[in-house]
């Protein structure tokens, strides 16, 4: 496997969380990433690890990027080929506030569904610990929690109200 990396390398000098969560969260979801993770990132100087989805990775990439915390979004494409296009509103600022992007796949190649999962690996992989914030039943945010149980690091959890689907995802990892 050879990496494709546009920007630095925070993972030389901090220790990274990876964040996901749903493509479309619940605001309150959302509100407990910026308040919560905020300080998190601030007292741990970490960096963080997504995928650069709509949603909980993107919000956690601009969070980052607020805090002036590096951030690594994983790309299910080529660096050429960036997705989703939102991400290429804040690609400068990402790698200039010393976060970057990272692609296992040819600069030109595009987005395929089958890459997602694949990706999910490296997310888990970089980071010391991963943490769902809001996942369904069936979701790709169950899938990198399934990578991270794999490789045997920390996986953490929010809970969710035992009757929200959106968060009964989050509610399976905790009885496992």
């Amino acid at each position: 496997m050879l990496l494709r990396i546009e920007g630095s390398l925070p993972w030389k000098d901090r220790q990274g969380i990876a964040i996901v969560g749903s493509r479309e969260p619940r605001d309150y979801s959302v509100r407990w990433l910026q308040s919560e993770l905020r300080d998190f990132l601030v007292e741990n100087s970490c960096f963080v690890a997504s995928g650069g989805a709509r949603g909980i990775d993107q919000k956690a990439h601009l969070l980052s990027v607020q805090l002036a915390v590096p951030t690594v979004v994983f790309l299910p494409s080529g660096l050429d080929k960036v997705y989703p296009d939102s991400l290429g509103s804040f690609r400068n600022i990402i790698i200039e506030s010393g976060g970057c992007f990272v692609s296992e796949y040819k600069s030109e190649d595009s987005m395929r569904k089958h890459h997602f999962a694949q990706r999910n690996r490296l997310i888990s992989g970089i980071s010391i610990a991963t943490l769902v914030i809001e996942a369904k039943i069936r979701s790709g945010t169950l899938l990198t929690a399934r990578e991270c149980i794999e490789q045997h690091r920390p996986l953490c959890v929010l809970p969710g109200h035992p009757l929200d689907t959106a968060l009964a995802g989050n509610n399976s990892l905790l009885i496992e």
